[in-house]
């Protein structure tokens, strides 16, 4: 064989290596589509992770394994995270079919906003979670909340002003008068500035006088702002008391408990305290009917919590009824066994060490894709490779 005929055969299988490779490549860089509709192998990951999460707050979970470690509401801890993947992957093409049904768009002004406020938080949370080794890089992240963002649409559109479902002014109110309650308080004074510029806790006796003067004069109807005024007068700055009123939900599992019962127990101008090991204040309950500036404010609060429910179910509904093109090469390549989690929550190296070194590719490759699908057939290519 001449030169000539040994270059152009090697060019050739060249050209059949790159073939396969690139076959390779996109039999694995996605894992599940419905028509134009794709959930990426990197997305993928990302709802890994996002099921991992739920799994945490389930009753019961314990902390000091991984979901991986234990059964979860009755099923092998790891086949729950599988399921719970996939169906936010159903979840997460039924809502682009939905969105594109509905026809409803996403202008420039609010993509070019969503891409830069997820390209912040996604470069924050891969700083304390390592998103990016684990394969999930931030063109998924993107995606995903783009997604989110979509749902939200849908749901104003079905039940906002003018929606197929509207839900009138009326009825939110009552909602609003009903499960919500305001309530004004002030922080009571704990601690002292010492002589040398330190903090020393006030004494028991100094705190209670403090809580039956505020009390009085709550109870004598007092301007709110006079009470700061006269009670913060040796402070730097005196707190501007419109930053101390609070409206709350029932059953808010981020409100403490002795603040909701006073709440929603109380009568309107009642005083009282909440104590703790934290912080004390003393309380009043105002009118939350009084201020239409309130509901206005919280009128789209208001109609999620009334809603949420309902149109999560028509998620469920829409993602029970595609019937996707499941890649099972792709979902055994990415599944959740792959991504190492610490018990407590902590981030780790991504993967198995046969799929680290690839792993992490992909979250690179993710991390600089620029609109287009194949920098994810590229990271596949690397990846098979490394292997």
């Amino acid at each position: 064989m001449n030169l000539l005929k040994k270059i152009t055969a090697g060019l050739l299988a060249a050209t059949t290596l790159l073939s396969f490779a690139g076959c390779n490549s996109s039999a694995t860089s996605w894992t599940y589509k419905l028509g134009d509709y794709t959930v990426t192998s990197g997305m993928y990951v990302g709802l890994s992770l996002t099921a991992y999460q739920e799994a945490q707050a389930l009753e019961g979970f314990d902390a000091s394994k991984t979901p991986y470690e234990q059964e979860l509401e009755g099923k092998d801890g790891l086949q729950w995270v599988i399921d719970e993947t996939e169906s936010l992957a159903r979840k997460y093409l039924a809502i682009e079919q939905k969105f594109d049904e509905m026809g409803l768009t996403v202008d420039e002004a609010t993509q070019e906003s969503l891409d830069t406020s997820s390209e912040a938080y996604y470069e924050y949370l891969n700083q304390y979670y390592g998103y990016e080794d684990k394969g999930f890089g931030v063109e998924s992240y993107k995606k995903l909340q783009l997604n989110q963002y979509k749902s939200e649409s849908i749901f104003n559109k079905t039940y906002g002003e003018g929606g197929t479902e509207e839900v009138s002014d009326e009825e939110l109110r009552d909602f609003f008068y009903s499960d919500y309650a305001k309530v004004f308080y002030i922080p009571v004074k704990t601690t002292e500035e010492t002589a040398d510029g330190g903090q020393t806790s006030r004494s028991q006796e100094d705190i209670d006088a403090d809580i039956e003067m505020l009390t009085e004069r709550l109870q004598n109807g007092d301007d709110a702002q006079a009470i700061f005024d006269d009670y913060f007068a040796n402070e730097e700055t005196v707190p501007d008391v419109s930053q101390y009123y609070a409206i709350v939900k029932k059953g808010d599992s981020q409100t403490p408990q002795d603040i909701l019962d006073f709440a929603f127990d109380s009568e309107i101008g009642e005083v009282g305290t909440s104590i703790d090991s934290t912080a004390t204040f003393v309380l009043q309950k105002l009118d939350i009917t009084e201020s239409e500036e309130d509901f206005s404010d919280y009128r789209s609060t208001v109609l999620s919590d009334l809603k949420s429910d309902e149109f999560n179910a028509k998620i469920d509904e829409w993602a029970a009824a595609i019937e996707p093109e499941v890649n099972e090469k792709a979902l055994s390549k990415h599944s959740p066994k792959n991504i190492k989690i610490e018990p407590t929550g902590t981030s780790s190296s991504s993967s198995d060490s046969s799929e680290d070194s690839s792993e992490s590719s992909e979250g690179s490759s993710e991390s600089s894709e620029s609109s287009e699908e194949s920098s994810e057939s590229s990271l596949e290519s690397s990846e098979s490779s490394a292997e």
